[in-house]
């Protein structure tokens, strides 16, 4: 059996977050020779349902939180973990304090917060709320997963909070940059251990494509690693096969080409 695992940000979702209908297309196509399709995704599954009722994406499988939860068809869900309450207050409040775009899921909300200001992420978007933040995230038990948004698409606060992250919680958590973002996720999670489970449970042929650093991980762990002509020339470098669109691998791995 042959698996897809496809990012979505960069990757599926590139102008105005809309799918290609080709890409899509190609997707069904391989689904119906057999394949299996995994989205590979920092995104929680509050944001990836909106998605998938709102573009009608077949799947066989979630990996969601950067590998710190992964789903089956059902949305049933397989494998999951959590950082701990104190770690990620921690967390949080250092991103308070820098002034920067705070977001989380616990697996039941997501709330965010900027310039002190929080909000309700729900599917009509950023619902502003009166709630205290730090107060409010006292609330949940433990996080899914925490990110960290620099607005003037600079990476020099992310880069300090992530030492400072890494130097004190290394042992419980990971951080995965993804351009002007840093998610943090549980220890030992990343898209790259997500293909790892799966192609463990089910011995699949797997291809992994993704455009961006978080995707490293995933791009290295499958049996056929790609990414795009426009990813960064590190990520190119790890792949073993580069493409303008997530179609064109499709037309490849169903005309036996890799």
């Amino acid at each position: 059996m042959k698996m897809v695992f496809c990012d979505i940000d960069g990757t599926l979702y590139r102008e105005n977050e809309q799918i290609s209908p080709l890409n899509k297309e190609a997707l069904t196509r391989f689904r119906d020779a057999g394949g299996q399709v995994v989205y590979c995704t920092g995104r929680h599954i509050l944001e990836m349902n909106k998605i998938l009722e709102q573009d009608g994406y077949p799947f066989d499988y979630l990996v969601l939180n950067n590998g710190g939860a992964i789903l089956d068809s059902n949305k049933e869900t397989l494998y999951e973990k959590h950082i701990e309450q104190s770690i990620g207050l921690d967390i949080l409040q250092w991103g308070v304090d820098a002034n920067m775009f705070v977001h989380m899921c616990d697996g039941k909300n997501s709330y965010g917060c900027f310039n002190h200001q929080s909000f309700a992420h729900s599917d009509m978007g950023n619902i502003p709320i009166p709630d205290d933040y730090m107060t409010l995230m006292k609330k949940s038990p433990s996080f899914q997963i925490i990110s960290l948004n620099q607005e003037d698409n600079q990476t020099d606060r992310i880069n300090i909070i992530k030492k400072r992250i890494e130097d004190k919680y290394g042992d419980d958590v990971e951080c995965h940059p993804n351009l002007y973002f840093l998610d943090i996720v549980p220890n030992n999670c990343s898209k790259g251990s997500g293909v790892t489970y799966l192609k463990d449970k089910t011995n699949a042929i797997t291809y992994t494509i993704g455009d961006s650093w978080n995707d490293l991980s995933m791009i290295e762990a499958g049996d056929h690693g790609c990414t795009f002509n426009y990813a960064h020339d590190d990520i190119q470098e790890k792949a073993d096969h580069i493409y303008s669109y997530v179609y064109e691998m499709i037309d490849d791995i169903l005309g036996g080409k890799i």
